[in-house]
């Protein structure tokens, strides 16, 4: 084959924590990224989002007869009656393989295969939580389709490629996908793939990577500048997607979709590996952003969800904040702002030009050991979270639990004092939606790195190794100490909603209703 004609690309179907993780969807801008990219420059191009078009489709595993919803209704039943002991034996919370799959079958995904006949089929995986739907997949596809090219992208393959390339996957795509599926669609011949940078295979079982080119400090530097990047093609997006997002703020019945108006964050938070994954930070040039709107406006699209890794880095951020007033769209910002660095003067202006709900997490409980760093950053809290209120914005809040702090000792207190920092603010009506985490060491991270060079000498250790998928899931204990064991680390989370659920202005978590569905 000297030209590829046809691309299926999959978003692979959700696999989380049967019991803890909520269980959301929203279009998959990456894969959108690559099939306009794609389909701009003549290839034919069929988006397969395996996890929308069967969301009603959740299969559990380990249960027997019993169904999602019967699961999950059973669970917040019981969350206000069973003490924490009881609760994790009964719904086998600690257990790994406690899993739920959702989307469409891998036999129902062959077919659509079988129907479009791709010369090629890329796969998304956003994270590593979703490695068994994945591996299934790939075996599904390659047990068809022996001779089709299977590649592999996405948070996950990117920094663990070995892993999936031994679930059959032909080659794995490091960090962003669209100039290097590009060059495979054009040299499709596999020994010109492998001569490809950004590219990880298997010779005779042995992994092979071709680094992509780097600043000498082993960060990815990008190989497509933000000028090349494609408007994402709507129709694309054939999937019924949920009425309200279930990912954020409410939308208000009008039709939504994610964007970002960059790529990258610029910071170097111990828990993330955006930055191996992604690299530096660049913005999205004015005029495309334009362009990607109107397009979106064609269609019918009235509310956007902001994914940006840091929003306000960005220069040009209130650029794009006056384009989406003036278009006419709703906005609200999901990807995450970062609480030091905004100001009542920002929030008043996003206010004025059409936002309505605001993700502001605290990205660390560490400073949260010393009194002084945390009296100002409560006094922070207070003026930015109140400046939102008073403007009527939502603001919905989070941190992370088991963050080893530097003295790993401290890691308990460290996260008690996040538990009553997220009381104050949920007690005291600044925030409306509060969650709790629970650490993960995403491969590459920081954290992830400590553990490997001083974990057993610092007493911080992987439940499970990494290859505990389940422990990839914000909502499932993968790291955890000599002197706060796994099991006190699930205790501490559940107290945490506990205490968060007595509290008159909290949205309940494990209370029904938008946590079932």
């Amino acid at each position: 084959m000297t030209h590829i004609k046809k691309v299926a690309l999959i978003e692979t179907p959700l696999h989380k924590h049967a019991v803890m993780d909520p269980i959301h969807k929203a279009q998959s801008i990456g894969l959108g990224y690559v099939g306009s990219y794609l389909k701009q420059r003549g290839t034919d191009v069929m988006l397969i989002d395996a996890t929308a078009e069967g969301y009603d489709r959740k299969k559990l595993f380990g249960w027997g007869n019993k169904t999602f919803e019967k699961l999950r209704n059973d669970f917040c039943n019981d969350f206000g009656v069973l003490n924490d002991d009881e609760l994790i034996d009964k719904y086998r919370l600690l257990e790994k393989n406690n899993s739920v799959r959702v989307g469409l079958s891998d036999i129902e995904v062959v077919k659509k295969i079988e129907d479009y006949k791709p010369d090629v089929v890329g796969i998304n995986v956003i994270a590593s939580v979703l490695h068994p739907s994945y591996i299934s997949l790939v075996a599904s596809i390659k047990e068809r389709f022996p001779d089709t090219l299977v590649i592999a992208g996405g948070d996950h393959p990117t920094n663990l490629p070995e892993e999936c390339l031994k679930a059959g996957t032909d080659f794995v795509i490091s960090g962003e996908g669209e100039k290097i599926f590009h060059n495979i669609v054009q040299n499709p011949r596999p020994e010109d793939i492998k001569r490809m940078r950004g590219i990880s295979y298997l010779e005779g079982g042995i992994l092979v990577t071709n680094h992509r080119n780097t600043d000498g400090k082993g960060r990815i530097i990008d190989n497509l500048d933000v000028s090349e990047i494609s408007v994402i093609d709507p129709s694309l997006y054939t999937a019924n997607y949920p009425e309200e997002p279930t990912h954020g703020g409410t939308s208000n019945g009008r039709k939504y979709i994610d964007m970002d108006f960059s790529r990258g964050c610029g910071g170097s938070c111990s828990f993330c590996n955006s930055w191996r994954t992604i690299g530096g930070f660049r913005q999205y040039d004015m005029k495309k952003n334009r362009k990607q709107l109107e397009l979106l406006a064609e269609n019918g699209y009235e509310e956007i969800l902001i994914q940006d890794d840091n929003f306000t880095v960005s220069p040009s951020h209130k650029k794009v904040i006056d384009l989406l007033y003036n278009m006419g769209f709703s906005w609200q910002n999901n990807g995450g702002l970062e609480l030091e660095t905004l100001t009542p003067e920002e929030i008043e202006y996003s206010a004025k030009r059409g936002c309505h709900t605001l993700f502001i997490p605290l990205n660390t409980g560490r400073k949260l050991g010393d009194t002084q760093l945390r009296k100002q950053l409560k006094n922070k809290a207070h003026e930015i979270f109140s400046t939102a209120k008073d403007n009527g914005i939502h603001v919905f809040s989070g941190g992370i639990l088991g963050i080893p702090s530097k003295d790993v000792r401290k890691t308990r207190e460290d996260s008690e004092k996040l538990i009553e920092f997220a009381g104050d603010l949920v007690s005291g009506g600044y925030v409306d939606y509060w969650v709790n985490y629970i650490l993960d060491a995403l491969p590459g991270c920081g954290i992830s790195k400590r553990i490997e060079t001083r974990g057993r000498e610092e007493g911080i250790h992987v439940y499970g190794g990494k290859q505990n998928w389940a422990g990839y899931s914000h909502h499932f204990p993968q790291v955890y100490t000599d002197f706060m064991p796994y099991r006190e680390l699930m205790k501490l989370y559940l107290k945490s909603h506990r205490e968060i659920n007595g509290m008159e202005n909290s949205r309940k978590w494990f209370g029904g209703g938008a946590w079932v569905s």
